[in-house]
């Protein structure tokens, strides 16, 4: 059978980056997810599927959700107890096992919402950090937008300044217009934040 004609891979892969694509064209592989065996499974994909029983009469696939710093999540229930797990955790206890002691999980390509397996390997803060410096996210190249904390965009950065420039508002309200502190509106009107745009 051709990979591309299952619809739900097919389908997931039009939800994947292009340049995650290549690397993925694998069979989808699923396991258990560790404490909630057969009641929901991980795949490669990091796909996260309901099984069939404990109240639920057909597998689906749980949609998964955008939480701090673009980290993708999903809300499991057991025992009428719902919990809330970062998709990249499930994928990897279940095909490589339980975190490390002082490790985390890293991204190979930087991307948060990339939770491929392959994408996926235990690491330090350190490597964490060193990670976050080599793509862009942190640290002298994580300019604007491409910085982790940014709450920004640079047509947002743009249009403050044109606004701070016409003087018909003050930085308060240019603030909540674009829902961030007036000392931020403060340190772009002084060129010290953003002075790259």
């Amino acid at each position: 059978m051709d990979i591309f004609e299952h619809k739900a891979i097919k389908r997931m892969l039009l939800d994947v980056k292009p340049h995650c694509i290549v690397a993925h064209i694998t069979e989808e592989i699923w396991k258990p997810v560790i404490n909630y065996e057969n009641i929901y499974e991980v795949s490669n994909y990091s796909r996260i599927k309901r099984l069939i029983g404990f109240g639920c009469k057909k597998e689906r696939i749980l949609k998964s959700q955008k939480g701090n710093g673009g980290h993708l999540f999903v809300t499991l229930c057991k025992n009428n107890k719902k919990k809330y797990f970062k998709v990249y955790r499930l994928s990897l206890e279940a095909f490589v096992g339980s975190c490390p002691n002082k490790m985390e999980v890293c991204h190979n390509d930087g991307n948060t919402e990339n939770n491929f397996i392959e994408n996926l390997r235990y690491g330090t803060l350190e490597d964490n950090q060193k990670d976050k410096i080599l793509h862009g996210k942190i640290g002298s190249g994580a300019m604007g937008s491409k910085n982790i904390n940014s709450k920004l965009l640079e047509y947002q950065v743009i249009e403050i300044k044109r606004l701070l420039k016409e003087n018909k508002l003050t930085q308060i309200k240019i603030a909540k217009i674009y829902s961030v502190s007036q000392s931020i509106i403060s340190l772009i009107a002084s060129d010290k934040l953003w002075k790259h745009v």
